[in-house]
């Protein structure tokens, strides 16, 4: 999906699997139909070149639990968010999380050295009609 480097640290978002559970039966055009909830999503994140004991990653404000890989300064970790809001799903009371806006934060002068915003497209595929009107946009 994407990637940035901040200060010797490299970010990569990559998407990942994530199974849809199959609903109950639900009536729809005079037969029974089971749906199936798509709209939980899951990226995954490997972060390198990062101090463990220096810098955390966060997403939406919440720490990102990292796990070492083995190599030095490498970690991975999987992020599962809401994308929309169907009329049908699993858990119909959990909002939608997007977007997941990403920080790398250096915990020895507790300020954000860099991060990126992912922005979940339309689930039928759509593309905006407009450009966006400013960089918050």
């Amino acid at each position: 999906i994407g990637e940035m480097q901040y200060r010797g640290v490299h970010v990569e978002l990559r998407t990942a699997i994530e199974p849809w559970y199959v609903l109950g039966e639900e009536p729809a055009g005079g037969a029974t139909a089971r749906f199936v909830d798509s709209s939980v999503q899951r990226l995954q994140v490997k972060v390198q070149g990062m101090s463990n004991g220096r810098h955390i990653l966060l997403c939406n404000g919440r720490k990102i639990p990292l796990h070492a890989t083995g190599t030095e300064g490498e970690f991975v970790a999987g992020v599962r968010y809401r994308a929309w809001q169907p009329p049908s799903c699993l858990h119909p009371t959990i909002p939608v999380d997007e977007p997941l806006v990403f920080d790398l934060v250096d915990t020895w002068s507790t300020r954000s050295i860099g991060g990126c915003t992912y922005h979940v497209g339309h689930p039928g595929g759509l593309n905006p009609g407009t450009f966006p009107v400013n960089a918050y946009e």
